[in-house]
């Protein structure tokens, strides 16, 4: 039976750059102001990111990650963690360049995602950052 969009708890009143579920239990809205995270029988999460002053200009995610481009070549990388929760890679990566298209892959057999971070962002600098 087809669900009426007031029942998603996605936001109406702003154009939305992507809509992804992810994993099992949640819905990821990115518009050019804000990320939603929406999960089933929670609060819907927003994000702080970017700042106020900056926009999302493209994005693209899969099932377990996410990477939003701001003007100016800019990239900002979150992840899904065990708890459901949207965590924020730490350190931004800067392109150099304007960004006119993102994409990031499901890897793995089955349809799994693994949760390897972007080229040139090393393993070791990730310091998990909960979204507020």
């Amino acid at each position: 039976m087809p669900r009426n969009v007031a029942d998603t708890r996605k936001l109406t009143n702003a154009p939305t750059i992507a809509i992804q579920q992810l994993n099992h239990n949640s819905l990821l809205q990115i518009h050019p102001s804000n990320i939603r995270h929406i999960l089933t029988n929670s609060p819907v999460t927003e994000s702080k990111s970017p700042p106020l002053s900056r926009t999302i200009v493209e994005s693209s995610s899969n099932r377990r990650q996410v990477v939003v481009g701001l003007p100016g070549g800019e990239l900002i990388y979150f992840k899904l963690d065990l708890d459901s929760q949207l965590d924020k890679y730490q350190e931004q990566k800067e392109m150099g360049a304007t960004i006119t298209s993102l994409s990031l892959s499901v890897r793995g057999t089955q349809g799994e995602t693994t949760h390897a971070l972007p080229p040139h962002w090393p393993q070791k600098r990730y310091r998990p950052h909960h979204l507020p």
